[in-house]
Formats: structure tokens, sequence, C-alpha cells
């Protein structure tokens, strides 16, 4: 299954945040965009630990009305969040640039 997720940096303290908003409370931080895919990747193992694959939103799902609900910036990078099933228990997360 692929998810959009959105990275974005915090103008506050300048960390850089990852977020897949089909997987709620599924948000990663780091110093770099390289280290807050990384934390997401593991976040997001770990989400999969105690909930079920949900349903996948196309990336023209996420339109700027509804950003702002989620109070993502316009300006986050977008990418997509592959997630593979391996077995019933085990998943496989990479992120693929779009």
């Amino acid at each position: 299954m692929k998810y959009v997720a959105f990275i974005y940096q915090d103008k506050e303290d300048n960390d850089f945040i990852a977020v897949v908003p089909d997987l709620p409370g599924c948000v990663a931080y780091g110093d770099t965009m390289k280290e807050a895919c990384e934390m997401m990747q593991e976040a997001t193992e770990l989400w999969l630990e105690n909930e079920e694959l949900p349903p996948a939103n196309t990336p023209k799902h996420f339109t700027d009305k509804l950003l702002n609900e989620l109070k993502i910036p316009l300006t986050a990078s977008k990418c997509i969040l592959h997630v593979t099933a391996e077995d019933d228990k085990s998943y496989a997360v990479e992120f693929i640039d779009i």
C-alpha cells in the first residue's frame, strides 16, 4: 500500500517533521529531512504493530484546504511511504519520492 507523507521544517526550532495523515498519530521528527524520513519509517513500523493497515488516499485527496485543516504547511515536501506486508505481523516500509 502507498501512503502520502508530508515533510516540512518547523519554523521555530528548524526540526524536520514527517507526518502520514492516513496513519493517525504517526509523526516523526529529525534534525535533517533524511533523519525525519528514517524516523518515519521506524514510527510507521511501530504504528503497524498496534493498528490495522487503513485504506490509503491518493496525493490528489490532500487539497490545500485539507492540508490547512491538518496544520501541514502548503510548502511541505510530498513523498510516498510504501508499506508492504511481508506476513501477518511484519511490514517493509520505504520512502519513494514523487
